[in-house]
């Protein structure tokens, strides 16, 4: 009897351990507080591992968000403007904001409720925690958004006409500018140049496969209102890699041998190599499977629709009256955050001068950068009624193109004599008036993967000349050009584009400045569209443009030997206008694609930006520090290393 009873007390003590386990710890105890009041939830919370668990939709809606449920995936979301935090239920994987991280402890469904960390989560939505010991009480601060009313229209100011409004096809500032908010990609970058959450909300590396898996948001439309699905990621991308493609972004796609559609929102792209640029380059616009289904790829650009766009983005396109303006309307089922101005309208204007005359007389809200000349008076002129942002190397780099099909400029002697023979000192001090920074290589100087020790190419002029008589132009004639034993003249079509004085007043002294040296240049002033043409056939001797400089230091498709012109067509297959061959360039650009320890891309680039200094397919000029005006009535946005981020957040000040 007494063994009976013994047993009977084990059993009751086993059956009281297993139930306090299965209860939840300190469940009355513990106390959440959620901006001074009780946190409102249907079940207490509970600790697992040291780690706080509670209701997923208590936590998320108190911060604000929009929540989901994902059977199929078993998981978990809130969205909150551009903020999105994935959870997967029993995985210590998470996703914030797009990339993937690690927890403490996995969300669980306890006594059938999903729990979730609360820290985490809290967090991760911006708000801060506190754990009180003496109470058992854990207090959230959180600062919830305040969103502005819809309304009002915004006026941009452009100094030329988009050239084509399809984003696989453009390659140009101004196309860019309307398609960054018509368009949206599986990714974007933020202030701070990071990727973040787009069209996918969420994206992982399976090493073992070589691939990368993109979850795209539930319930994205096209602007025509059809869905956009997993199928409109692979054809945009499978269109870059298509024979027939015309664009210049294939190279951007090397490393991807297949796209494969899992399911509606659900894509991989499986590699035959690491990549570590290709997350970044999958930030470029999608296009709709049903919009160009069926026309023939080399025939993309004629397409209506690469007119008149159909995208995802935070903005639908209205209409385009050539040389006038591009008209933009307010997407209702934009899924992040905004936009919170109706209309949009971005005026051409025939050079930044006029422009910015037009900003000054408020018919345009936000304009190009100020002239150099002007930004003293300017901002202390209009400091009451406007707010002005300085962003160093706003628009990357300026430099004279040397096309190494002119058999004179493919001597090195003559392009280190052109480097040589440009007082660059003297352009910074007179055209920007010593707002920008000399350029030494393909990297401006903020950028993180930047070289220091680069050689400057003192201005020497009697180093220059000395460089053209090796080349063997010894000869000068009477108007002070030289010349060469077979006769050949130092004389160079020179391009340049309308409606940037800067560019133009730059030419004028390097047209002074080599005419010492005995070169001649022959300036053709074209338009925005005739001039990207003429550089994609390779149709001049030299050029001067600019480079929008981007946070990943790839540079494949302006100077890889294969992005030159293709025999075949007579057309550039990328960006390499100048087309350079460097075996030691193509080396260096593909092993930095390879990769991925960021510390070394940095070394492999510096050294290639070294190899570029001694090559010179340019003479590289400056990059120029810009201050841009916005008059006070655009309030929000966010000002980061690249201008403006997340336009669609611009508001209209209230009484404006």
């Amino acid at each position: 009897m007494r063994k009976i009873l013994s047993i009977l007390v084990l059993a009751v003590m086993v059956l009281t351990v297993l139930d306090l386990s299965a209860a939840p710890a300190s469940a009355n105890t513990i106390n959440i507080v959620f901006n001074g009041r009780p946190l409102v939830a249907d079940v207490a919370p509970v600790i697992r591992n040291g780690r706080t668990l509670v209701p997923f939709r208590a936590i998320f809606e108190a911060l604000g968000a929009e929540v989901t449920w994902n059977e199929a995936t078993n998981t978990v979301a809130g969205y909150r403007g551009r903020q999105a935090v994935v959870l997967e239920i029993g995985n210590r994987s998470a996703w914030v904001n797009g990339p993937s991280t690690t927890l403490d402890v996995a969300p669980q469904i306890i006594n059938g409720r999903t729990m979730v960390p609360l820290r985490f989560v809290a967090e991760s939505m911006g708000a801060q925690v506190e754990w009180v010991a003496a109470a058992n009480r854990v207090a959230i601060t959180a600062t919830l958004p305040t969103l502005p009313a819809v309304g009002g229209v915004i006026t941009h100011g452009r100094i030329a006409d988009p050239v084509v409004l399809n984003p696989i096809l453009a390659n140009d500032t101004e196309s860019n500018f309307i398609l960054s908010r018509t368009h949206i990609g599986l990714v974007r970058r933020d202030q701070n140049g990071e990727l973040i959450n787009a069209v996918a909300d969420r994206w992982q590396w399976i090493p073992a496969e070589m691939t990368w898996r993109f979850w795209l948001r539930p319930g994205l439309k096209w602007h025509d209102g059809r869905p956009l699905t997993a199928r409109d990621v692979k054809f945009t991308f499978d269109a870059i890699r298509h024979p027939q493609y015309t664009g210049r972004r294939q190279g951007d796609l090397l490393s991807v041998s297949d796209i494969v559609v899992v399911n509606d929102h659900v894509v991989d792209f499986r590699l035959r190599n690491t990549d570590a640029t290709l997350l970044g380059r999958l930030s470029m616009g999608l296009i709709p499977q049903h919009v160009f289904e069926g026309t023939a790829i080399r025939d993309m650009a004629a397409h209506n629709y690469s007119r008149q766009p159909i995208g995802a983005g935070p903005y639908r396109f209205v209409r385009w009256v050539r040389g006038q303006f591009v008209e933009l309307e307010r997407n209702p089922d934009w899924h992040l955050d905004g936009p919170f101005i109706a209309r949009v309208i971005v005026k051409t204007y025939p050079d930044s001068n006029v422009l910015h005359a037009a900003w000054e007389n408020g018919d345009i809200d936000w304009g190009a950068a100020i002239p150099p000349d002007q930004i003293d008076t300017v901002m202390a002129r209009f400091a009451n009624t406007a707010n002005f942002h300085e962003i160093p190397a706003i628009f990357g780099y300026d430099y004279v193109g040397l096309n190494f099909l002119n058999p004179i400029l493919s001597d090195l002697r003559v392009r280190q004599a052109l480097m040589y023979g440009a007082d660059r000192e003297a352009i910074v001090r007179s055209v920007y008036n010593n707002r920008a920074d000399l350029v030494h290589g393909n990297l401006v100087p903020s950028h993180w993967a930047h070289n220091p020790n680069l050689y400057p190419y003192r201005h020497n002029r009697f180093r220059a000349i000395e460089l053209l008589r090796q080349a063997g132009f010894t000869t000068v004639g009477r108007d002070g050009i030289r010349t060469n034993a077979a006769g050949q003249r130092l004389s160079f079509r020179f391009l340049i584009r309308t409606g940037i004085p800067e560019r133009h007043d730059t030419l004028a002294m390097l047209t002074s400045q080599w005419r010492l040296i005995g070169v001649e240049l022959r300036p053709e002033v074209l338009e925005w569209s005739v001039l990207v043409e003429r550089l994609n056939r390779a149709d001049f001797d030299m050029n001067i443009m600019g480079w929008s400089f981007s946070e990943e230091p790839d540079s494949f498709t302006a100077f890889h030997s294969s992005q030159g012109r293709d025999p075949a067509t007579g057309l550039n297959r990328g960006m390499n206008n100048m087309q350079l061959n460097d075996a030691e360039v193509d080396r260096l650009i593909m092993l930095g694609r390879t990769t991925m320890d960021d510390a070394e891309r940095r070394t492999i680039y510096q050294q290639l930006e070294v190899r570029l200094n001694q090559v010179l397919p340019y003479v590289f000029l400056q990059a120029r520090n810009g201050v841009v005006g916005i008059h006070r009535r655009i309030q929000g946005g966010v000002i980061g290393t690249r201008g403006l981020s997340f336009p669609e957040t611009l508001f209209i000040a209230p009484g404006r």
